[in-house]
């Protein structure tokens, strides 16, 4: 599986997450990898989201636990 990481998400809000994650299915990537870094927490509230956004697009999910300690 060739997934794209959130590292390429240009935006620090979420809102424009449904189109750019489109974007990454139709670039031909299976899966896009949630790295759980600030901006991009992955949290009880934002989980819903990415669940339904990619569920919908159609794209796989890997979590990658944050890189440093806060």
């Amino acid at each position: 599986m060739i997934s794209l990481s959130m590292t390429a998400y240009p935006g620090k809000r979420m809102d424009a997450f449904p189109r750019w994650a489109e974007k990454v299915k139709a670039l031909g990537f299976e899966g896009v990898e949630i790295v759980s870094e600030w901006p991009h927490f992955l949290s009880r509230e934002n989980l819903p989201l990415f669940k339904e956004v990619l569920e919908s697009v159609g794209l796989n999910v890997t979590v990658h636990a944050p890189l440093q300690r806060p």
